[in-house]
């Protein structure tokens, strides 16, 4: 199954993670923040980059490019689904073609748009 299709929903995957596992450093990774035109909720969602590291077996990991996509829900409270990639293209390219039209769960246009996130909540 290809991982673009299946946001990560358990906190504890989140937590496995490992940060700069790649060449790249988090700080220039925030060059690829940015907002995101939603093309099913009429609302922009704020799409952040991060590296970390998925454990696969007891002492394997694997180095991942997680893309952050983050809106508001009904309460204005900040939801985010995740998208892991093997590497830092196949997040960019997932970014601009196809982050606009994923099914975002619990997001509310009117909030997000109203007091939409941006990078300085970083």
């Amino acid at each position: 199954m290809n991982d673009a299709s299946c946001p990560l929903q358990s906190p504890d995957s989140i937590a496995q993670l490992s940060i700069n596992v790649e060449p790249i450093e988090q700080q220039e990774l925030s060059v690829y923040n940015r907002s995101v035109p939603h093309e099913l909720y009429g609302c922009d969602i704020f799409c952040w980059l991060a590296w970390g590291a998925v454990k696969v077996t007891r002492v394997k990991t694997e180095a991942q490019c997680f893309l952050y996509c983050e809106y508001r829900d009904r309460y204005s409270a900040s939801q985010y689904v995740v998208f892991s990639f093997s590497t830092l293209n196949e997040a960019l390219h997932f970014q601009k073609k196809s982050v606009g039209k994923q099914v975002l769960p619990d997001i509310c246009s009117v909030q997000t748009r109203k007091k939409p996130i941006h990078s300085k909540y970083l």
